[in-house]
């Protein structure tokens, strides 16, 4: 039989666990945001930046949305 031993993490692997789940939060934060103000812009001023209706649900990033518009926004 093996034996199984379990490690604490350390303050700085706790801190850059705790950083990295509230830097999702943030970018999930202004991902919804940017999705809902783009959708409140009719279909012409969407077309004019690269963008359409079914760009905007499906993107999952504020990357994938400026790489779909050729970087317009």
């Amino acid at each position: 039989m093996s034996d199984i031993t379990l490690t604490h993490p350390t303050h700085s692997e706790l801190g850059i666990t705790i950083a990295g789940f509230f830097t999702g939060i943030v970018q999930r934060h202004t991902f919804n945001r940017t999705t809902h103000e783009l959708s409140l812009l009719n279909d012409h001023t969407l077309a004019d930046i690269g963008l359409s209706r079914a760009s905007l649900a499906r993107a999952t990033t504020i990357e994938e949305l400026q790489a779909m518009s050729g970087g317009s926004f």
